[in-house]
């Protein structure tokens, strides 16, 4: 059974999601900022070392990895505009 109606739900019932999700947000930030970390992870964290990032210790990696997440999404976008202009055109 549905609590809003059609009309509402256009008009203004598609903010509630929205509000629900702002008031999540707010939560988790207030969240992060009044609990401690744990005891065990600060001392994990005082005695960890910590060397380069491994973008900058490996940057041929790094370029590696751009350039195939590229290729993906060039495929992807060259896929979708060649399909949507095929199925949607009149033949």
């Amino acid at each position: 059974m549905l609590v809003l109606t059609a009309e509402d739900m256009s008009s203004w019932g598609w903010r509630i999601p929205f509000f629900i999700g702002a008031f999540l947000g707010a939560l988790g930030l207030w969240m992060r900022a009044v609990i401690s970390e744990t005891p065990a992870f600060i001392e994990a964290a005082r005695c960890s070392v910590r060397g380069k990032p491994k973008v900058i210790a490996r940057p041929e990696e790094c370029l590696q990895r751009i350039g195939a997440n590229s290729c993906g999404i060039c495929n992807v976008v060259r896929y979708a505009t060649c399909h949507a202009y095929n199925s949607l055109t009149p033949v």
